[in-house]
């Protein structure tokens, strides 16, 4: 099974560990805890947040959480500058 590390996938998405650690702890993305204390999400995990952006969690009031709109704008910023370098680099 491959997993990131929080500090590994803000890498990815080019964000702070905290701001993954804060997504964890709000229930936006899914994680486990490895020997009972380390940190760690599942790169399945990851690629489906990143599929699925238009999906949104809803709270109480049927309307999509800030939060998760958050998430999911720092998410396709990254994805979108990840494409842009690539595509200069070539």
């Amino acid at each position: 099974m491959t997993v990131f590390t929080p500090e590994t996938l803000a890498v990815r998405w080019e964000c702070s560990p905290s701001h993954i650690r804060k997504m964890i702890g709000r229930g936006d993305l899914p994680a486990f805890r490895l020997g009972g204390r380390l940190l760690r999400v599942r790169v399945r995990d990851v690629e489906d947040f990143e599929r699925c952006g238009d999906s949104v969690d809803t709270g109480t009031n049927g309307q999509p959480s800030p939060e998760r709109d958050q998430a999911e704008s720092v998410v396709r910023l990254a994805r979108i500058e990840r494409m842009l370098r690539e595509q200069s680099i070539v």
